[in-house]
């Protein structure tokens, strides 16, 4: 498929989504390819992936976002925790506990995009962000004493971002 070609695809009963029923890896892939322009970011739901390597019940997602967020997004090298938490189905009552012990930190951007991404959708989570007890040297740690607990409920990605900045007080700031 060329980026000249036309593609008709039926509409789906998924709001702001697009019903593709069951394609291979690859079509897969040439839709991303396709789809992928003008600040929108693409998300895939589907119900399974079968022996054939064939995505079945598949539909996309088109979200415009503003040009930072696609920078950001499109200039994620590693995109795993990203499109694992495409993946999840969350409500309005959803928590995410999120682990931002030393360890966590290559995937943290991904974290921020993808709050950036679900606010920009008008969608709003609540947080918990932990990390191995605020720096306390191991022989001082006491359970349930540690610290390093740090909730936000917030649609502010900033006040976001600086609840993570409070794991590591410590620390450099990233």
């Amino acid at each position: 498929m060329n980026s000249n070609s036309n593609f008709i695809i039926p509409k789906s009963k998924q709001i702001d989504s697009v019903y593709l029923g069951e394609i291979s890896k690859r079509k897969k892939s040439d839709y991303d390819r396709m789809l992928v322009k003008n600040n929108h970011i693409l998300e895939w739901r589907y119900d399974s992936i079968g022996v054939n390597k064939n995505i079945y019940g598949a539909y996309y997602i088109l979200t415009k976002v503003s040009v930072g967020l696609f920078l950001a997004y499109k200039s994620l090298r590693d995109k795993s925790v990203f499109n694992m938490l495409q993946r999840s189905r969350l409500t309005k009552n959803t928590l995410i506990v999120t682990d931002l012990t030393g360890s966590m930190y290559p995937y943290y951007s991904q974290v921020l995009v993808w709050q950036a991404l679900k606010l920009s959708q008008g969608k709003n989570f609540k947080h918990a962000f932990f990390n191995d007890g605020n720096q306390k040297n191991i022989q001082a740690k006491v359970i349930g004493e540690t610290g390093g607990v740090y909730l936000c409920a917030s649609s502010n990605i900033v006040r976001i971002y600086n609840t993570m900045q409070k794991n590591h007080v410590k620390r450099k700031r990233w």
